[in-house]
């Protein structure tokens, strides 16, 4: 999904980002993949101090992510998972069976044991 990463401050932007020089002029806009524009955004940018000691608003990272009106973000499925031999499932039912069935006997922790053994009988 893109989105726009938006510069709030009254100077431009400039900034290394993956091996590009991102460029954003003050009170204006660039497209980038939502995922990135995250990392972006998180990246750490050095404090620049005026003579006074003060953080000079040239140098101030003043960015926000904006949604581009008319895109859809990406539907994320939840993924089932047994952490035991990584086998997959559609709902957490047919994995909550699949470990009551082949590792119930493994659970080490006992309040997840009890709980694994109490759907188990519901089940029946």
């Amino acid at each position: 999904m893109q989105v726009y990463v938006r510069n709030d401050n009254a100077f431009d932007h400039n900034e290394e980002f993956n091996g590009d020089k991102i460029h954003i002029p003050a009170g204006g806009k660039v497209k980038m993949d939502r995922m990135k524009a995250i990392q972006f955004l998180g990246q750490f940018t050095p404090i620049v101090l005026t003579g006074q000691g003060t953080p000079d608003e040239r140098f101030i990272k003043k960015l926000r992510i904006e949604s581009i009106e008319g895109e859809k973000p990406e539907e994320v499925k939840p993924v089932f998972r047994c952490e035991k031999d990584g086998k997959e499932f559609k709902t957490q039912d047919e994995l909550d069976r699949w470990i009551e069935e082949n590792y119930a006997d493994e659970i080490i922790d006992e309040d997840a044991q009890k709980k694994v053994k109490k759907r188990a009988a519901a089940r029946k």
